[in-house]
């Protein structure tokens, strides 16, 4: 049976994968769905300090702590951007890395620089609403569309430091590159993947290409189709 540590996307927390986590579970996997710092159930330590480095390290540190090893390491949104550094920062401990409907970034990638017009807009409502530092939760859908889904996500989600969305992820390509990779195109979600080039491109680079046909939180619309392809990239 396999380790998999699920990572959370922005505004989001660990409890995103509730419809997932015991599915694999059930199966015999061992399950941990790690909050950011400053998120979800730790909201209350939401600050201006916040990094990019201090959610990186939120996941290495779990991965020492519990001496977790042969890992299969699930990163959605924001976190499959910080992926290439939890990777490179975790000393071996990660069998393969799957990166849920994200950019991929390369090493001194930002959002800013491969969003401009997202982080615009985040930057904007941080300033209005957030102190110039946080982000409030956007009114999007994330690609729910039942009405009782979509109240029940957006009761949980919880503001982003804007700090994050502006740094550079900094990391060893070739620690990472090291450490066999899947992507997984979501094709209603937030981010235009599924399309030839990028596909080659990505396959060019040595990852594995999946496809599902769902929204942007498919933990939340295709739990079990997504929990289906995990065990089997396990």
């Amino acid at each position: 049976m396999s380790t998999f540590v699920l990572v959370h996307g922005a505004f989001h927390g660990g409890w995103v994968w509730e419809r997932v986590s015991p599915l694999l579970r059930a199966a015999g996997h061992t399950v941990f769905t790690p909050t950011f710092t400053g998120l979800g159930e730790l909201a209350h330590l939401l600050t201006p300090d916040i990094s990019i480095e201090t959610h990186v390290r939120d996941i290495t540190d779990l991965l020492e702590r519990e001496d977790l090893r042969a890992v299969i390491l699930v990163a959605h949104s924001y976190g499959a951007f910080l992926l290439p550094a939890m990777v490179a920062q975790a000393a071996g401990r990660v069998a393969r890395a799957v990166n849920l409907d994200a950019l991929v970034f390369e090493d001194g990638d930002s959002f800013a620089a491969r969003s401009p017009r997202a982080f615009a807009e985040f930057s904007a409502l941080a300033q209005v609403h957030g102190d110039g530092w946080k982000v409030p939760p956007p009114p999007w859908s994330f690609g729910l569309t039942d009405e009782a889904d979509l109240r029940w996500l957006r009761a949980r989600l919880t503001p982003h430091p804007l700090r994050t969305f502006a740094e550079a992820v900094r990391y060893d390509p070739a620690l990472f590159q090291s450490v066999p990779r899947t992507f997984v195109n979501f094709t209603d979600g937030l981010i235009p993947q599924d399309m030839p080039a990028t596909r080659e491109k990505l396959q060019r680079d040595g990852w594995d290409y999946h496809t599902l046909r769902t929204g942007h939180d498919a933990m939340l619309t295709e739990p079990r189709r997504l929990a289906d392809l995990l065990m089997m990239l396990a």
